[in-house]
């Protein structure tokens, strides 16, 4: 994949990883000391060489899969590696953006408590919820107080 032309505008960058060039620079050096130190010994092995060489492309591949969510057979075919590697490498760079977003106090909220905290000074929250799917009950009286008012074709 073509890391600079996914991050070359704001659009493209958002689309491929749900973050502006600016941000994603700006959490590099975070993530870059998160990373597990690699020997040197271990790089110049023999075998294939790592399609993912630098810190930048590492990250890039990480926000890539938390924004897109492929198989990892897909996202093997789009980093050019085997699926196994492709698992492999998201479990150890998640690992990674964890504690970079944790270094700098970013992680989300983990209970409704801390989330709170978070949104004293907010004063209007808008949730789109006009999708959710339902769980209706079996009983047909008891569906008709769930009923959306959607026409349906096949009734």
């Amino acid at each position: 994949m073509d890391i600079e032309a996914a991050l070359k505008d704001n659009r493209t960058s958002q689309a491929a990883i749900g973050l502006t060039k600016e941000v994603f620079e700006s959490l590099l050096p975070m993530f870059e000391s998160s990373l597990p130190m690699q020997s040197v010994e271990k790089q110049t092995r023999a075998g294939h060489p790592y399609k993912l060489r630098t810190d930048r492309e590492k990250l890039f591949f990480i926000l890539y899969y938390l924004k897109n969510y492929p198989t990892y057979d897909v996202l093997g075919v789009e980093f050019g590696m085997h699926r196994s590697n492709a698992f492999r490498n998201v479990n150890k760079y998640i690992a990674a953006l964890k504690s970079a977003l944790s270094s700098c106090k970013a992680m989300p909220s983990t209970s409704i408590d801390e989330l709170n905290k978070k949104l004293k000074n907010v004063h209007l929250i808008i949730v789109d919820g006009t999708e959710q799917p339902r769980n209706r009950p079996k009983d047909r009286e008891k569906q008709k107080k769930y009923y959306s008012g959607k026409k349906n074709a096949t009734q």
